[in-house]
């Protein structure tokens, strides 16, 4: 049986929980409305092993379908694997395993993000301590790439003049890769042919006039740059790609485009809330961001860790950054509510799938 335990958030990992959080809807913006979003009525999910670690929070791609990357675990708590199983969760609950391909030859492996794109899946995936110690001491980055059953799989070895972190895929097959200058661990952010080649910088993130080079200061702004990007977010919007950077910029949603284009929507919260992330959704669907207390993600930002945060749902004007009304969610805590796709509001999480009954990993989706 699974315990109930207080939810923390960990980046540039998420850590799953179930406990309760407290919600201060009173007094927020008066002249907003609140809907109820009643996510109660769940169905089991038997096939989607929890081990209680996951590798990246539950996502999901435009038209619904659920995605998790849990990482097997031995008797001691020890990673199994050392890239993490992908499991994606229907619209109807049914469960698949989705086999990725992964690089031969590596000691050690890790993978700090997945997308799930209009008919493509795209995980990073980072790799050193090569078999051979002959081989080039360093990291190297790749894009394991399948469609959404796991078929026509393709490993791309990655040739950037940056650390690869967090990449998403447009309709059209091109990659936007987030990552951070090996000199001025500065966040970049580049787009990448269907191929896996360079296509070009975008200009998103101001640049820092003047290079760091107190050897203190370089050394903590790459431990600053890590937890920035780790708390970035990639996600659907139909063919285009949204993001949310809230370790970077605390009020902006960033709208890409194939090609590369891009806009910065700023979103209007109340003075005490901050951005803390978005949904993937349809493109016929307004947007679901989530936010934090700005008590919360000011300890975010300090602690990178916070127990029991105080967080918010709304929905988003797409073009004004506007917010059209908070969602109310019982059943889950606002932060493992994990999609927005067709007009709806869907979240795995660990409950009961009938009152009385033992607790386990369940779905749950409700019109919103």
């Amino acid at each position: 049986m699974f315990a109930h335990f207080c939810r923390m958030i960990l980046l540039p990992q998420l850590a799953l929980a179930a406990g309760a959080l407290a919600q201060e809807t009173a007094n927020r913006q008066p002249d907003l409305r609140a809907i109820k979003i009643d996510l109660t009525h769940a169905v089991p999910l038997p096939g989607l092993p929890f081990t209680g670690d996951l590798a990246y929070p539950f996502t999901c791609s435009s038209d619904g379908d659920l995605y998790a990357g849990v990482l097997a675990l031995d008797q001691d708590g020890r990673p199994i694997s050392k890239i993490p199983d992908l499991y994606r969760v229907s619209p109807q609950a049914s469960v698949k395993n989705i086999p990725k391909p992964v690089p031969t030859g590596y000691k050690h492996l890790d993978s700090p993000g997945f997308f799930a794109g209009d008919g493509i899946l795209v995980t990073v995936i980072r790799a050193s301590r090569p078999d051979d110690q002959q081989a080039r001491v360093g990291t190297d980055y790749f894009l394991s790439v399948t469609d959404p059953d796991g078929d026509h799989p393709k490993l791309i070895r990655l040739s950037l003049d940056f650390n690869a972190v967090k990449a998403a895929v447009f309709g059209s097959g091109e990659f936007i890769i987030l990552g951070s200058d090996p000199t001025t661990f500065e966040p970049v952010v580049a787009l990448l042919d269907p191929e896996g080649q360079f296509e070009k910088y975008l200009d998103v993130f101001p640049t820092a006039d003047n290079m760091e080079k107190d050897p203190a200061k370089v050394k903590a702004r790459k431990h600053d740059v890590f937890f920035e990007i780790g708390a970035a977010q990639f996600a659907p919007w139909g063919a285009d790609v949204l993001m949310a950077a809230p370790g970077i910029d605390t009020s902006s949603v960033y709208h890409f485009r194939a090609g590369g284009q891009s806009e910065k929507v700023h979103i209007k919260f109340p003075s005490d809330q901050r951005l803390a992330g978005i949904l993937g959704s349809g493109e016929k669907d307004s947007w679901v961001i989530r936010a934090q207390s700005a008590e919360s993600a000011k300890k975010m930002a300090t602690a990178h860790i916070v127990e029991n945060p105080e967080e918010f749902l709304y929905e988003v004007n797409p073009l004004t950054g506007e917010l059209l009304r908070m969602l109310d969610v019982s059943g889950p805590a606002m932060g493992e509510v994990a999609c927005a796709a067709d007009g709806k509001l869907t979240a795995i999480y660990v409950g009961s799938a009938q009152p009385g009954g033992s607790d386990q990993l369940v779905v749950a989706s409700s019109r919103r």
